[in-house]
């Protein structure tokens, strides 16, 4: 009767690794009703109730194993796994310092306890425990997902430096399974922490739990975010073209008429200042603001009309023909820093 029990179990593990959980559990229940006490049945029932969603009866199973078997290490790990997927925390880093205390240097205990405090929202004791897994099997698929979940899971937002080390360790595990859903669900969790900031931990799962959207604003288009702000570049890129524009004023004044040309050389420094200001703070913007490659040309227009009305003297015609596109620049300059454009 124990030979069979140990063929129906190790079918039934058979099938937990290719996937086929369901059928697992087919093969489990009628084999157990015969040999309730078989502790290697419970552990594949355990396993296939897992990954089926069944988490209580999985941890009904893990509790029935490590009763019966309380020296099994895998047991107690898969305890504490299915344990920590009902929210069950503190039951949960018992069975998995359990398991440790049996097998100090198991990785996959040390998984299990990783998984445990990423749960509990303890990012360094979790990072801990998964570099000590991938410290003892460095080639461990599980490990390099777990160490990029513990890195990037908890109440504050990971660093950069540390987001990128957990897309390293997910990267790793790609490049031999390049298809795997899991691999790739959990590669996209953590290009998203560059974009969004995540929620905090779901407690069963240890993963983020990201906000649901009702149907119905799904489509809705976004409100505004209030009125946008220019920032430092557009300010004082628009203070070169109001210093180009007075210049040009004074020049063409009467009271100007001597040493009109130092004069007029000494405000387009301060413009030129200004733009090198402007360009300095003001980046390209997301939202369609102006750029320094716009600026350059504005501001280098404002120049060459300093340049000529310093050099020429032109009359009060010219004079304004010089003025316009100063007049123009500054003017877009300010509208490009109130209005904010699409991304």
């Amino acid at each position: 009767m124990t030979r069979e029990a140990d063929a129906q179990a190790q079918r039934a593990g058979t099938l937990n690794d290719m996937g086929r959980h369901a059928e697992a559990l087919a093969v489990v229940g009628p084999a157990l009703l015969d040999h309730p006490g078989h502790v290697e049945l419970l552990v594949q029932a355990a396993l296939a109730l897992d990954a089926t969603g069944q988490w209580a009866d999985a941890v009904a199973h893990g509790r029935e194993a490590v009763r019966l078997s309380p020296d099994d290490v895998r047991a107690w790990r898969l305890l504490a796994h299915v344990l920590t997927r009902t929210g069950a925390l503190d039951e949960a880093h018992a069975a998995a310092r359990a398991a440790l205390a049996l097998a100090p240097h198991d990785p996959f205990s040390l998984l299990a306890l990783s998984q445990v405090e990423t749960a509990r929202g303890r990012r360094a004791t979790a990072v801990e425990a998964a570099e000590g897994a991938l410290g003892l099997a460095p080639g461990l698929d599980a490990a390099h997902l777990q160490l990029a979940t513990a890195l990037t899971t908890g109440r504050r937002r990971p660093s950069g430096r540390t987001q990128r080390r957990a897309e390293q360790h997910v990267r790793e595990v790609l490049r031999d399974h390049p298809h795997d859903p899991q691999v790739l669900a959990e590669l996209a969790r953590v290009q998203a922490l560059r974009r969004f900031r995540m929620g905090v931990p779901d407690l069963a799962l240890g993963r983020p739990r990201r906000p649901r959207v009702p149907d119905a604003d799904r489509h809705r288009p976004p409100l505004p975010t209030g009125p946008a702000r220019p920032s430092t570049g557009h300010r004082l890129v628009g203070l070169a073209h109001a210093l180009a524009l007075l210049a040009l004023v004074g020049l063409s004044s009467p009271g100007l008429a001597t040493g009109r040309t130092g004069v007029g050389l000494a405000i387009g420094s301060a413009s030129v200042a200004g733009l090198l200001a402007g360009l300095a703070a003001g980046r390209p913007r997301t939202d369609g603001g102006i750029g320094p490659d716009v600026a350059t040309v504005l501001v280098g227009v404002d120049v060459l009309a300093l340049t000529a009305a310093a050099l020429l003297s032109p009359g009060p015609a010219p004079t304004v023909l010089l003025g316009l596109p100063m007049l123009a620049g500054l003017l877009l300059t300010f509208i490009e820093g109130r209005v904010r454009r699409p991304g």
